[in-house]
C-alpha cells in the first residue's frame, strides 16, 4: 500500500532501504552514490519500525532531508528531475509521483485514488 498527501505521493526510494539499483544502463560513477544520498539513506535506516513525524510518507522525506542538509525549501522544491533510462538513480533518492493512480485493497475494501498533480 502507497500512502499520499493530497495529490502528491512522496516516498524515499525503495533502494534507501532494499538496495535496489536501476535497470537502466551502466553509466559512469553510478557505482557511488553522493554523499547527501548516503545520509538520506542512513537516516532512514534509522526510521525503520518507527513513527516519523504525522506518520504521513512525506514525513519521511521531508526529515531525510533536513537531516542531510540538503538544500530544499521546505515544500516539494528540492533535487532535480532524473531520466532513469539515461540517469543514474542512486539509493536515498527521493522520488516524487504526478498523474499516477494507485490502486489497493484494504480490509476486503478495494481503494483507487488518482494523484492529478
Amino acid at each position: 500500500m502507497l500512502f499520499t498527501l493530497q495529490t502528491f505521493l512522496f516516498i524515499p526510494l525503495l533502494a534507501a532501504v532494499t538496495g535496489f539499483t536501476s535497470s537502466a544502463p551502466s553509466y559512469t560513477g553510478c557505482d557511488n552514490a553522493p554523499a547527501i544520498n548516503l545520509q538520506v539513506q542512513a537516516f532512514v535506516k534509522q526510521q525503520i519500525g518507527k513513527k516519523v513525524g504525522r506518520g504521513e510518507c512525506w514525513d519521511l522525506a521531508a526529515q531525510a532531508l533536513n537531516s542531510a542538509g540538503a538544500a530544499w525549501d521546505g515544500q516539494f522544491g528540492f533535487g532535480k528531475p532524473v531520466d532513469p533510462l539515461k540517469e543514474c538513480i542512486y539509493p536515498g533518492d527521493v522520488i516524487q509521483y504526478k498523474g499516477v493512480t494507485v490502486k489497493y485493497t484494504k480490509d476486503n475494501t478495494s481503494y483507487d485514488e488518482q494523484m492529478d498533480q
